[in-house]
């Protein structure tokens, strides 16, 4: 019943002028088998996570099925949302909402793709969380770490505001904290480790690319429905 709904909220978000437009122009058959061998490969793919995952109870089925959901929504965000690094878009990850992998149910974590060739500025103020980590790391197409740092090092003033240069070599006359890039470095994560919700607090954390970034490719038919 609640994936019949949320179909209906899907079919019914088209406004009556778009599907008039989209009568109007001549329908992509090729379009229209990407779709379908998507959704072919993905009904493959669930039915065999399902099988194999031990469902033992009438709760552990329910959680099955919103995990695999859960990890159909981030992966096509990872995939066709995420900015190939071009913007340094911050965005909260894994939650006691959304689950992702073996995350820990004491963290708040952040994300952000990154071009290991760019030069970034991460800055804000540094929160009262137990541990704040920053890593550098490659999600695909198997997970890779590289340089990391802690709140330790950030060199935050008195206020906790701070400032963290990221480059794959050290930026001229900079003499503050900085984390070098791999040149397989593809992702940043924030980490935040919380001993006590109610009275620690999360930091504020920005990111900004300050290297002229050379405009990626439009997204094309193909990489869309690969």
């Amino acid at each position: 019943m609640r994936s019949h709904q949320i179909c209906v909220v899907v079919l019914l978000s088209f406004s009556s002028a778009a599907i008039a437009a989209a009568d109007a122009v001549e329908a992509d058959p090729g379009a229209t088998e990407s779709w379908e061998a998507y959704c072919d490969r993905l009904k493959e793919a669930g039915a065999q996570i399902l099988a194999t995952y031990p469902q033992p109870s009438e709760i552990d089925r329910a959680e099955g099925l919103r995990y695999l959901a859960q990890q159909v929504a981030a992966s096509l965000e990872q995939e066709l949302i995420a900015q190939p690094g071009e913007i340094g878009l911050l965005r909260v990850g894994a939650t006691t909402l959304n689950k992702w992998g073996l995350d820990a149910a004491d963290a708040k974590y952040l994300g952000a793709e990154i071009d290991p060739k760019g030069s970034y500025r991460l800055f804000g103020t540094q929160g009262s969380a137990r541990l704040t980590a920053v890593q550098t790391a490659s999600m695909s197409p198997r997970y890779r770490a590289f340089g990391s740092m802690t709140a330790e090092d950030f060199q935050a003033d008195a206020d906790g505001v701070f400032e963290v240069m990221l480059s794959q070599a050290r930026p001229k006359a900079w003499e503050g904290p900085w984390l070098e890039l791999q040149p397989d470095s593809t992702a940043l994560l924030i980490r935040e480790y919380f001993g006590d919700w109610e009275g620690e607090q999360p930091g504020a954390y920005f990111l900004v690319r300050v290297d002229a970034a050379p405009p990626g490719p439009p997204l094309s038919k193909d990489a869309a429905g690969a």
